[in-house]
């Protein structure tokens, strides 16, 4: 397909996304829905400047750097997320944790794939606030107000997921 018919036929899938998330939950649900798109498109955005600030590392690009560091945080394991924030200038820290929790939670199948994933943002986020020296770093990164924007995306993810089963 062309790729003017795709960004419609996408558009039109968002869209019928962001529908259904407040037909079945609530206007709050599309809202909350519609903010984890935008920052999953904040995260695209930022993994492009970072590699094209820092350039790669011998492991690969930045950008996979971010999704180790949290793939490896939510298991207890804090090194990655650590080299990740002395690698990230403080202004960019909070941008970066967020985009890097986005970009692990990324949905694996189905119709959404490549979207936001309930279950992948419910895995993910559970496994960082078990292992709490993790979840620290995390939490001083993005800020009080958007640590608990993630404790409510959490309950709505573990909820979404929990109605899918």
């Amino acid at each position: 397909m062309e790729a003017g018919a795709l960004k419609r036929l996408y558009g039109a899938m968002a869209e019928d996304q962001l529908t259904n998330g407040e037909n079945i939950g609530s206007p709050q649900l599309r809202d909350w829905l519609r903010s984890a798109n935008q920052l999953f498109t904040k995260q695209r955005a930022l993994e492009k400047r970072i590699v094209n600030s820092f350039g790669t590392e011998s492991d690969g690009s930045i950008a996979s750097l971010m999704r180790r560091a949290i793939d490896q945080g939510s298991k207890g394991d804090a090194t990655a997320l650590a080299k990740l924030l002395k690698v990230v200038p403080p202004e960019l820290q909070k941008e970066t944790v967020a985009s890097a929790l986005m970009s692990t939670t990324r949905a694996r199948g189905g119709a959404e794939s490549g979207g936001f994933g309930f279950s992948e943002f419910a895995k993910t986020y559970r496994g960082l606030r078990q292992n709490a020296p993790v979840y620290a770093q995390v939490a001083k990164a993005i800020g009080q107000e958007n640590h608990q924007m993630l404790a409510d995306l959490y309950s709505v993810s573990k909820r979404v997921t929990d109605a899918r089963a």
